[in-house]
């Protein structure tokens, strides 16, 4: 009987340029990803340049920035209700009065990157429960 041999077979990989055009592509594609953010409707987009407030805000659909450098904060602009916290007020007989409260409120869209500068992403609890406390106060009789 005769002996046949299996011939040796060698496993090859990828040739070295085919994996650095590979990564190559890959970063590629992954810059230009990077380069476009999408602003849902309803939201307007504040761009932060490096982290200062730039002027301009991106509005609805995909828009561009500058990948690495800028960073996008996506503000809802639409009408949000807000739900006050229990507030005790005394009445003018010393009787001890909690309201509670809820008021629709919208942010300007021309003003979200001052908003954004001054007060923060938190407004709401920054803003309107202190001026809602303040109202309160003075609309109870004393």
């Amino acid at each position: 009987m005769i002996e046949r041999t299996l011939p040796d077979f060698e496993l090859k990989g990828p040739k070295p340029r085919t994996l650095g055009i590979l990564i190559l592509l890959f970063l590629f594609i992954l810059l230009i990803w990077s380069s476009f953010t999408i602003v849902p409707a309803g939201h307007r987009g504040i761009v932060l340049w490096w982290g200062s407030v730039e002027k301009r805000a991106m509005g609805e659909g995909m828009n561009f920035k500058v990948p690495m450098a800028e960073r996008v904060i996506k503000v809802d602009v639409r009408v949000q209700p807000h739900p006050f916290k229990e507030i005790d007020a005394a009445s003018k007989e010393y009787q001890m009065v909690k309201l509670t409260g809820m008021m629709n409120f919208h942010i300007d869209p021309a003003y979200v990157n001052n908003l954004y500068q001054k007060v923060g992403h938190d407004f709401a609890n920054k803003v309107i429960d202190p001026a809602f406390n303040d109202f309160v106060k003075e609309v109870v009789p004393n």
